[in-house]
């Protein structure tokens, strides 16, 4: 069994499993609480004497902390080494350039995409202009026209257009 309470905390629960003891012990309460308050402090007994919560161990809770040794602090800074901290180091500066190229590929892509939209944009009007000039200047003319002389101008701009095709 590994330790998963800290040493305030297996205090705490001792002190209380002994209150609750003496409580049980000498009767000052009645009833099924006798027992309730009995199990209840030797249960605190043992956790606070061994320092393993089974409950803890399933909700993986561990209160220990660290001890504050000064030989505990120069063992963690035995571990780490200079390379330990070189690779960090570069490893941080990789980081800078794969993000810097990224931003790079990112307004690359995003101009292209704007100069494509641009393009898309330009023979899309172009087609509109097309059609907008010839629908004006037939509609004008069919017009000024009586309705026999429309139906001749209308066959002929039919003709034409269907001969374009």
């Amino acid at each position: 069994m590994c330790v998963n309470i800290g040493k305030y905390e297996r205090l705490f629960r001792i002190v209380i499993g002994l209150i609750l003891l003496i409580v049980s012990i000498a009767k000052l309460v009645s009833g099924a609480w006798i027992w309730i308050t009995f199990l209840l402090s030797v249960m605190l007994l043992l956790t606070g004497i061994f320092g393993w919560c089974g409950l803890y161990s399933l909700l993986r809770i561990n209160t220990c902390n660290i001890e504050n040794d000064s030989n505990s602090t120069h063992k963690a800074m035995d571990v780490v080494t200079k390379n330990d901290i070189e690779n960090a180091i570069k490893s941080d500066s990789d980081l800078k350039e794969v993000l810097a190229e990224e931003e790079k590929a990112s307004a690359l892509s995003a101009s292209l995409y704007e100069k494509k939209d641009n393009a898309v944009k330009k023979q899309n009007s172009k087609k509109v202009v097309k059609k907008t000039k010839k629908k004006p200047a037939v509609k004008k003319v069919v017009k000024s026209l009586t309705t026999k002389a429309k139906k001749k101008v209308v066959k002929k701009t039919v003709k034409k257009v269907s001969k374009k095709k």
